[in-house]
């Protein structure tokens, strides 16, 4: 399997780019490069199975390599052992209702293995007609153009925008923000959450 995709873009069913979910920095840049490799498989991989290894990871989010064997580890772990679902509730249908959803989890299985310098992770069965053969209601994101954001919340505004940017326009109100990250309960002072 191939260090990096070939072509650095990842791509997910507007239902997981609207969706309900939070996660720490390094787990969603594991989620991104799994869903570039994803979509540069294709569908044939019927396990939707991928691995990173240590050496490509750090090297595409500028982490040194000693650092990025316990991060990429860490955030694998959290990835299985920590309940990262993601909760799909409609936008644009008025006020989200953080009550009203469904859940998927995103990953079925993880495997670390230490010597080759490698994670291996498998997208959950659910989460199959969300990110792969997309045909329409999907959103495309150049990889590079995310790599370098140092913020979870960054990179879901951006994906967010990127789903409507053939209307060139988007109004999702601070309040749907915030039930869509998940921090209803903290930074309750608006300059604080436009900071994170």
């Amino acid at each position: 399997m191939s260090e990096l995709p070939q072509q650095g873009h990842y791509s997910q069913g507007n239902e997981l780019i609207t969706g309900i979910y939070s996660m720490p920095l390094d787990c969603k840049r594991v989620l991104l490069l799994g869903l570039a490799k994803v979509r540069h498989q294709g569908a044939r991989d019927q396990n939707l199975r991928f691995q990173i290894t240590v050496k490509a990871w750090g090297s595409l989010f500028g982490v040194d390599q000693k650092a990025a064997y316990q991060r990429l580890r860490a955030a694998a772990h959290k990835l299985m052992r920590q309940y990262n679902p993601v909760k799909v509730a409609g936008i644009g249908e008025g006020p989200i209702d953080p009550n009203d959803y469904r859940e998927l989890v995103w990953f079925d299985e993880c495997r670390y293995c230490a010597r080759q310098g490698y994670v291996e992770l498998c997208f959950s069965d659910k989460i199959r007609p969300h990110i792969t053969d997309l045909r329409s209601d999907f959103t495309l994101v150049d990889l590079n153009a995310v790599r370098g954001m140092t913020s979870v919340h960054s990179i879901r505004i951006y994906e967010l925008l990127r789903q409507y940017r053939n209307t060139g326009w988007c109004s999702i109100s601070v309040s749907d923000l915030r039930v869509l990250f998940q921090l209803e309960d903290r930074y309750t002072e608006y300059h604080d959450f436009k900071r994170k």
